[in-house]
């Protein structure tokens, strides 16, 4: 009787990855609708950072099909949205360079082969609606360190896990493996298996020190997904994150500092290459040198109040394009951005460079600073700065652009930060050419544009 309904399982599995409607086509994917629903057949676009629509052409996003992304070696990662229950065999088989993939709540089935060979992807989320993994789904992931298995998770298919090398520890939450998984689903992987309970929470175990009643955090356990760091540890208030605590944490991709912490350590959240998201604290007061170089974050405000940032802080933060310096900041130290090549704009909230900052404190990255500028800008593309892109903008820019003075370069017209819509650091035709293109290829009924404004 089980194998019936593994076979059955299997049947409904295959109905709702394939493609079983009239094939259609927008300018990034193809697409098939089936009973009112699409399924994404095949990526058409260049690669990078992918954002998959919830809705294409009014269908419901339900399924990534089979070999949709296959062999998209230029995917970094990708976001699937709420609503898309499976992902189809070999659906991102060989991207070789996908790093992250966040998955939907709704995600139910992940067909064989589905991963395999993406060998730089750091970490996967499973939800707790999961109930299939086909057979070496993700064989070769040979970045995966360590995984959870939900509860829910019914059939599990044959070498999950095959070769991926650096994986050390798998945990289910389960009373014991499930009879219907197949016998050899941890074949050819060398992890560890560890048999939970609902509840516990194997990862993000924070290690601690105490002295004078101040709590610091030194260390962790492990790192996995968004973590947000206790104001306290038992009753005493947390002051500060100790150096090299959250060093190389690979499969962290958020952290919340709590109030109360002042400082941040030397490299103490360096090589955390999926950390994109930071909050830090108003309370905060001292960053230490390289506390986080080779982070993955693409904006960054420090609070106002931050007094010195160490050198080399943010080195080689390949993402990063946008850094808000609050006038707090007296002491700044050599070589803070170095490496961080898509780094467009420096903003600073001081009027001037303060005399404590390092002649090198922007070594490397030789870009315009924005000085005086209390906030990012709302938006490039926003040239009047009424939180709106459209003609009243393109007007603005060009009589900005025929009022100024070729000699001195400034302008009897004035423009938000936005004007810059190509983020070159330049404001000249280009940016008339770029926004133009943009407002031309907007949705009227989205109001997206197919168009990037910005770097």
């Amino acid at each position: 009787m089980k194998r019936v309904w593994s076979i059955l399982l299997s049947i409904c599995v295959l109905a709702s990855v394939l493609p079983l409607g009239a094939p259609a086509q927008t300018s990034e994917f193809s697409y098939a609708v089936y009973n009112g629903n699409a399924t994404i057949t095949k990526y058409n676009g260049a690669g990078g950072d992918v954002e998959l629509p919830s809705v294409i052409e009014g269908y419901p996003v339900v399924a990534i099909g089979e070999k949709a992304f296959a062999g998209c070696t230029a995917l970094t990662s990708v976001v699937i949205p709420e609503g898309v229950t499976a992902i189809g065999f070999r659906a991102f088989y060989g991207c070789s360079n996908l790093l992250e993939v966040d998955t939907p709540e709704t995600l139910t089935v992940i067909e064989r082969n589905a991963f395999q060979d993406c060998y730089r992807l750091l970490d996967f989320y499973f939800p707790d609606a999961l109930t299939s993994i086909g057979e070496f789904a993700f064989g070769f992931c040979v970045s995966l360190t360590r995984v959870v298995i939900p509860s829910g998770v019914e059939q599990m298919g044959r070498g999950v896990f095959d070769n991926c090398q650096s994986l050390a520890e798998i945990y289910c939450y389960f009373t014991e493996i499930p009879d219907t998984w197949h016998a050899k689903w941890n074949e050819y992987c060398d992890a560890t298996v560890y048999i939970i309970d609902d509840g516990e929470d194997p990862v993000n175990v924070l290690q601690y020190t105490v002295e004078d009643g101040e709590a610091t955090v030194v260390g962790i356990q492990d790192a996995v997904g968004e973590l947000v760091i206790p104001a306290e540890y038992e009753g005493c208030p947390v002051t500060a994150i100790g150096s090299y605590a959250f060093l190389s944490c690979k499969g962290l991709t958020g952290v919340v500092i709590p109030e109360g912490v002042t400082s941040i350590g030397e490299g103490a959240f360096g090589g955390c290459s999926s950390l994109k998201s930071i909050t830090l604290p108003s309370s905060l007061k001292t960053i230490g040198a390289s506390a986080f170089s080779r982070c993955a974050m693409t904006s960054l405000v420090l609070p106002e109040g931050v007094e010195s940032i160490g050198e080399w802080a943010f080195t080689e933060c390949y993402a990063l394009k946008n850094v808000l310096i609050p006038g707090s900041a007296a002491s700044m130290g050599g070589y803070v951005f170095f490496g961080c090549k898509s780094l467009k704009n420096i903003y600073c909230s001081a009027e001037s460079q303060p005399e404590g900052w390092s002649e090198d404190w922007e070594h490397d990255v030789y870009l315009p600073v924005h000085w005086g500028v209390d906030e990012l800008p709302s938006g490039y593309g926003d040239v009047n700065e009424d939180g709106k892109i459209n003609s009243a903008d393109v007007t603005r820019l060009l009589r900005y652009l025929a009022n100024r003075n070729p000699q001195t370069g400034v302008s009897s017209v004035t423009v938000g930060i936005g004007a810059d819509c190509n983020g070159d650091g330049k404001i000249n035709s280009a940016d008339v050419t770029r926004l133009l293109r943009y407002l031309a290829n907007r949705n009227p009924q989205t109001g997206e544009s197919d168009i990037e404004l910005g770097a």
